[in-house]
């Protein structure tokens, strides 16, 4: 999902994280991807503006934040992306539902092993 959003907003991120975020049970977790697109300058805003409008066409559910800040999350099938911008940087997390995966196996999958 990140590299089609780096293709749509003809970008591609600055930095990037990909982990498994541990739950209250040990065998439940959740694959994040986090991003960020910095060095922007004035075009961070209308950057967040360009990654609704391409959620939406993808068939996402992205929605304003109600306080009002430059802000949106997006929903589609077992994810979730929150998007924000502060000064020039647009900041991008894509979080799985809660997954079961047991401990044997995490280890086999751990990022970089």
């Amino acid at each position: 999902m990140l590299a089609t959003l780096s293709r749509g907003v003809e970008h591609e991120p600055s930095a990037r994280v990909d982990y498994w975020w541990s739950q209250n049970h040990p065998e439940v977790r959740r694959w994040v991807t986090a991003a960020s697109y910095s060095d922007l300058g004035d075009a961070a805003i209308p950057m967040l503006r360009a990654v609704g409008n391409l959620l939406v066409r993808l068939g996402w559910e992205p929605r304003p934040a109600a306080d009002g800040s430059p802000r949106l999350r997006g929903v589609a099938g077992p994810f979730e992306l929150i998007a924000s911008a502060a000064g020039d940087t647009v900041s991008i997390n894509i979080t799985s539902d809660p997954l079961h995966i047991p401990a044997d196996l995490h280890d086999d999958l751990r990022v970089g092993a």
